[in-house]
């Protein structure tokens, strides 16, 4: 009975682990790829090439305020600059109502930069010390911050102005 129980509490955890990770797998493509759909579902347009124009205006709109998006047009060629362009590839299934997640896992197979775009992860003050950062990983915070510092030339300036920067505590704390 105990072996058996053990082999289904193991076997559920990796489940998890890999449920866990692939849902992070994708995330700006994905996130990309929806809200082209819900766009295109919105105007009542239907077929390849109003998914392809849906898709290039909608990487217009998002140049200058999403990074990670705005790289990813790039990438799918969705960018004047772009080199190639997969947006043929990327408009057929999504036409067809093929789910995001499944058209991205399939533009990861071609080209695996497209998956490997990750969204920030907000900062955790309350476990972050900043003595035991590099200059270059206190830099790098401040430009995160907004902030470049330029009259900075000591690790202990560096921190005084994050401090100064860093979001305050919310509510009261005693």
């Amino acid at each position: 009975m105990k072996p058996t129980f053990l082999m289904l509490i193991s076997t559920s955890i990796i489940a998890l682990i890999y449920a866990s990770a692939e849902y992070d797998e994708c995330e700006v493509c994905t996130d990309l790829f929806t809200e082209v759909m819900q766009k295109v579902d919105e105007s009542g347009e239907k077929g390849e090439p109003a998914v392809k124009k849906m898709i290039i205006e909608h990487c217009k709109s998002v140049k200058g305020v999403d990074d990670k998006k705005e790289k990813l047009c790039f990438f799918i060629g969705a960018h004047p600059d772009s080199a190639t362009s997969v947006l043929g590839d990327i408009a057929k299934p999504l036409s067809f109502h093929k789910p995001p997640k499944k058209v991205c896992s399939q533009l990861k197979e071609r080209d695996s930069q497209i998956c490997a775009l990750k969204y920030d992860k907000p900062i955790d003050w309350d476990s972050l010390v900043l003595e035991k950062m590099r200059v270059k990983q206190l830099k790098e915070l401040l430009l995160k911050l907004g902030d470049s510092c330029k009259g900075c030339t000591e690790k202990v300036d560096y921190i005084t102005r994050i401090n100064e920067l860093k979001p305050k505590p919310k509510g009261g704390e005693l």
